[in-house]
């Protein structure tokens, strides 16, 4: 039963880190290495949104990580106002 808790209680966190943006912006600034950060985020944020930029589909779906969504969709309205978010759906990661 102890076990069983801990896990409820360790998927609650990580469910609960990924849906909270507040939560997302202090650990990219106060707990991650900046060279691990530039890497793993920023970089694969900017490769992706240039490569939505550059596509000539007029519609794309897209399945990424919520924590790259905020910053990616700043990176797309950077580049052209117009772009707008359709749909979204969420998955719980950690059942």
């Amino acid at each position: 039963k102890e076990l069983e808790i801990l896990r409820f209680v360790n998927k609650s966190i990580i469910n609960t880190i990924i849906k909270n943006w507040e939560i997302q912006d202090a650990m990219a600034k106060w707990i991650w290495n900046k060279a691990i950060m530039d890497t793993i985020l920023w970089k694969r944020n900017d490769y992706l949104s240039k490569e939505i930029i550059k596509s000539e589909d007029k519609k794309i779906f897209i399945t990424y990580w919520l924590l790259h969504f905020k910053w990616v969709m700043e990176l797309l309205q950077k580049n052209d106002k117009n772009w707008k978010i359709e749909k979204i759906e969420y998955s719980q990661v950690v059942r």
